[in-house]
């Protein structure tokens, strides 16, 4: 599958436009230290490769949004894998995580489950 091929996952990590740990996931805006936050998780399909990013903020292509969004891949250990989620989004206010949710809902080709 191309999500497993280790030259597309360079290629797209090189080209992310993550710009800080503190970026919106949906508007790529900074959001400043102190402020509120919003997040939402997901679970990926079966045969989506994950493995080895652990902790790390990978950039995702929306085909439908011809958009890329941030995600967190949560650790084994964290309270988010315990709850089922594969993968964090944080945005920067509530209109955004409706607009990202309605966006990775409509991407059923990665996602099981978002909430």
């Amino acid at each position: 599958m191309a999500c497993e091929c280790e030259h597309i996952n360079e290629w797209l990590n090189k080209r992310s436009s993550i710009k800080s740990e503190n970026t919106c996931a949906w508007c790529n805006k900074d959001i400043p230290e102190g402020t509120e936050v919003f997040g939402l998780g997901a679970k990926v399909k079966k045969g989506v490769n994950i493995k080895g990013k652990e902790g790390k903020i990978i950039p995702l292509q929306l085909i439908t949004k011809n958009k890329e969004v941030l995600a967190t891949v949560v650790t084994k250990d964290s309270q988010a894998k315990k709850d089922g989620y594969d993968l964090m989004f944080m945005t920067c206010g509530q209109k955004c995580g409706k607009s990202l949710k309605t966006a990775l809902n409509a991407e059923t080709k990665l996602f099981d489950d978002v909430r």
